[in-house]
């Protein structure tokens, strides 16, 4: 961070009126350094953007190829530029996955419609020498225009007459929080061989994802008093601070989902003596944990509620509840006392704690309830199917977005396999 300070300050000096820009590849919360805090030294965060390489034989999923891209929103909070978008086959010494017809066309829709409003093809020209020959761009290293050349040409046609809507700020109504600290303790202790902090952010993200619903995944650190519904995930290292605006959060008429492995640890990553688990967080939750577990499996613990029954795994907490109520408890012979997840009232709001790691349908079930209380919009979106609201006033579109390779019928419309709709919003 202090040397991207520097050398953002030498070059405002030299050039005043610079816009100041670093690239950032994916896979920030699992690096030793905090993109965040880089973040706020530049003028302009970019992001190199590659839902498959080298030798993954398919892409990452659509949920997760928008969660790497809300990320990096989140980063300024504020939208940010794609300098490496791909087009063709990628890898250096192992070729990858190359994207069907127009299926890098639809991923480039997708950076739009995430908050990019600058995009860049990695590479114009394939490269005839060096380590990067087999990266393949718009144009091989014959020079001949094919389809990947008309491909692209066809998509700044598409997208220009969108300029001002996709130019305008990304409204999310909800919001994921992080902590480089909390994810650096992990790192050092995983607690479950299961446990992996970004994936169960990806998973909270991608339940609201296929609700079609806007996500910033922001610091902790960040004001998240405007947001409608806030995600805690595994926030195991917090402080007296984080926990007082969470509380006024939900005190003020907000809805969070606080998960297992929160409030647990200081900022030194020791164990509060004295204080039960979570820490300054029993009040707001309605609930102190007496004992925990790591399972080190998926589905393996049963669950039972009120509407049924259900699976969990990675981790849990024995939660005793203190004025929260019960939605769903364990269902094993020795832990029917405790409860599993929990949802308690606290002035205006309500908090959701996640004692372990549900099934999907749990899961979708818990945020949906959340969801309603704060009167949030839920989509029925088929499966590969991705909806964003884009624009502000007159020029607020809805782009959807077919990520299977077959057609299909969504929200009223048909779409060709990868293809991209812009519904105008009136």
């Amino acid at each position: 961070q202090d040397f991207a300070a520097f050398q953002a300050q030498l070059l405002h000096k030299i050039i005043p009126g610079a816009v100041v820009m670093h690239d950032f590849p994916g896979g920030g919360l699992g690096k030793h350094v905090d993109y965040s805090a880089v973040a706020q030294e530049l003028d302009q965060v970019a992001y190199n953007n590659y839902p498959v390489w080298g030798g993954q034989k398919e892409p990452l999923s659509p949920s997760e190829i928008a969660f790497g891209l809300d990320y990096i929103r989140g980063l300024k909070g504020k939208n940010f530029w794609i300098t490496e978008a791909i087009m063709g086959a990628q890898g250096h010494d192992i070729t990858g996955f190359l994207p069907r017809p127009n299926q890098a066309k639809l991923w480039s829709w997708q950076g739009m419609a995430h908050g990019c409003e600058g995009l860049m093809y990695f590479r114009y020209r394939g490269a005839t020498k060096g380590a990067e020959q087999f990266c393949y761009g718009i144009l091989d290293a014959d020079n001949v225009p094919r389809r990947r050349f008309f491909e692209v040409q066809n998509f700044f046609r598409e997208v220009r007459p969108y300029e001002q809507a996709l130019s305008a700020p990304v409204h999310s109504d909800v919001a994921i929080l992080y902590d480089f600290d909390a994810l650096a303790s992990f790192r050092i202790q995983q607690q479950s061989i299961l446990l992996d902090c970004e994936t169960e952010m990806k998973r909270l993200h991608s339940a609201l994802f296929r609700t079609g619903q806007s996500v910033d995944i922001i610091p902790a650190s960040r004001d998240f008093s405007r947001y409608k519904l806030v995600l805690v995930p595994n926030l195991i290292v917090t402080d007296p601070h984080v926990a007082a605006r969470l509380k006024a959060y939900v005190d003020g008429g907000g809805v969070a989902v606080v998960t297992y492995r929160t409030a647990v640890k200081d900022r030194d990553n020791n164990l509060v003596f004295g204080k039960t688990i979570p820490v300054d967080l029993g009040d707001l939750l309605g609930l102190y944990v007496e004992e925990t577990e790591s399972v080190q499996e998926y589905d393996c613990i049963p669950l039972a509620g009120e509407k049924g029954s259900g699976t969990a795994g990675i981790f849990r907490d024995m939660v005793v509840p203190q004025g929260a109520q019960v939605l769903w408890r364990y269902d094993d012979p020795f832990y029917r006392s405790y409860a599993a997840i929990t949802r308690n009232t606290y002035g205006q709001g309500a908090a959701y704690y996640l004692g372990t790691t549900p099934n999907q349908a749990i899961l979708d079930r818990v945020l949906c309830q959340a969801m309603e209380e704060v009167g949030l919009e839920r989509l029925d979106l088929p499966e590969g199917v991705e909806s964003a609201v884009r624009g502000e006033g007159d020029s607020r579109v809805r782009i959807l977005l077919n990520h299977n390779d077959v057609s299909i019928q969504a929200l009223g419309q048909e779409l060709a396999p990868f293809q991209v709709k812009v519904l105008p919003m009136v």
